[in-house]
């Protein structure tokens, strides 16, 4: 297999690094803020909000709660991370699914010079490839990074396309990672596929970890999985020919 060029893997190694010094350099705590605004865009209480039931959100766009610091530092989420595969029958908050999906993919920065806004996890090449897909119990939809707002892009329970194991498939959120490789066309046209989606593996698994971390910081576990019918998937959503399943995610309340 062809050998990535010195200079993409530079530019890797140091996005990385990057990411990892200032993760490491905060003692700040994390989590999904309890502002009232959230409940009136949502017409829930945050107390009552219930991703198994279909209550306020059938709409085609959800709009999710503002990030805030709270939570538990991120020492003791690293401390305590692990992966999860048992899961209590409740569902997550709006601020808790909010806060899971800012995490993975949200925008903590804007561009510089006009470029386009910078996210929580750390992109090669500031390419940001990977679309974040949202399995809920009612419906699947796409994380809209720019806007933090879900839209539903396939309605019904379709849980059993995001994981070939028993507990996804009662999960309250389940996560899906897919690479858009249209992102390197025309820039990085050098690059094989096989190259490509090794790039966005790594993108995907700093997304993963991200939310791992915030779960653990909020009383919530999770774990990541790759083995998903990631092809059934894309087919269901009607996904462009551009895109690949690379990661899935389970997040819920551990037992």
């Amino acid at each position: 297999m062809k050998k990535l060029p010195i200079f993409l893997l530079v530019a890797i190694a140091v996005t990385f690094a990057v990411g990892v010094v200032c993760a490491l350099s905060t003692g700040a705590s994390f989590g999904a803020s309890s502002d009232a605004t959230s409940d009136a865009l949502t017409g829930t209480s945050s107390d009552q909000y219930n991703t198994q039931t279909t209550n306020d959100m059938n709409s085609e766009t959800i709009v999710l709660a503002t990030p805030a610091e709270t939570g538990a530092t991120l020492l003791h989420a690293l401390r305590e991370r692990a992966s999860t595969r048992e899961y209590s029958a409740d569902g997550l908050t709006l601020e808790q699914l909010s806060g899971v999906l800012w995490a993975a993919a949200g925008v903590n920065r804007p561009g510089a010079d006009g470029a386009p806004a910078r996210l929580t996890a750390p992109s090669a090449m500031a390419l940001y490839p990977i679309r974040t897909y949202a399995v809920l119990p009612h419906g699947v939809y796409l994380y809209n990074t720019d806007a933090h707002t879900l839209t539903c892009v396939l309605e019904g329970d379709h849980r059993r396309l995001a994981g070939l194991q028993d507990f996804v498939y009662s999960a309250p959120l389940n996560i899906i990672y897919v690479a858009d490789l249209a992102a390197y066309k025309g820039r990085y046209d050098n690059l094989s596929e096989a190259d490509q989606l090794r790039i966005c593996g790594m993108d995907a698994m700093a997304q993963c970890q991200n939310a791992n971390l915030w779960a653990c910081g909020n009383g919530m576990a999770s774990v990541t999985r790759l083995m998903a019918p990631g092809t059934e998937f894309l087919a269901a959503i009607g996904a462009p020919s551009t895109y690949r399943f690379v990661l899935a995610q389970t997040v819920g309340i551990p037992q």
